[in-house]
């Protein structure tokens, strides 16, 4: 197959799916690769959806701070070991860039009076990717969304 770019949902609970990361990089002609990713996690998702203007009497701190958020968390560190991986696993074309898109990349509600829920807008994208100039340099930035998971 000439498959050169793939966009795909995948699942990570507590560690990354290295199995799935490996097939994914056995794809010989595949270049670029986006991959989207839940932000909620288990304990999370498991809660009542909750708004502002609504009190909840047995609410918990169970799943409170960084507990809301899937693991591995995503950031520079995490995501450029994991493009290293695929890259070491990569079998014909070079993998050249790899995009996680972690989150809620919905649109945003526009109308009148509205409480989202927890999760609306909260996001991360990191770009990885190997330079085109020459430099076989690899590097992964956050464009938005940074340590996400401490706000």
């Amino acid at each position: 197959p000439h498959l050169h770019h793939l966009s795909l949902n995948l699942h990570r609970n507590g560690t990354w799916p290295l199995e799935s990361l490996s097939a994914i990089a056995g794809i010989p002609a595949l270049r670029t690769l986006d991959m989207w990713l839940d932000i909620t996690s288990e304990c999370r998702r498991q809660n009542e959806i909750k708004h502002g203007w609504r009190p909840y009497l047995d609410d918990d701190d169970r799943c409170a701070d960084e507990a809301q958020f899937r693991q591995p968390y995503v950031n520079e560190t995490t995501a450029q070991e994991v493009f290293d991986f695929m890259r070491s696993k990569k079998l014909g074309d070079e993998l050249e860039r790899v995009t996680f898109w972690v989150g809620d990349w919905s649109r945003s509600w526009d109308g009148p009076l509205y409480s989202p829920p927890w999760m609306e807008n909260k996001n991360v994208k990191v770009d990885c990717n190997v330079a085109v100039d020459g430099n076989t340099a690899e590097s992964c930035v956050v464009e938005t969304g940074s340590n996400y998971w401490t706000h």
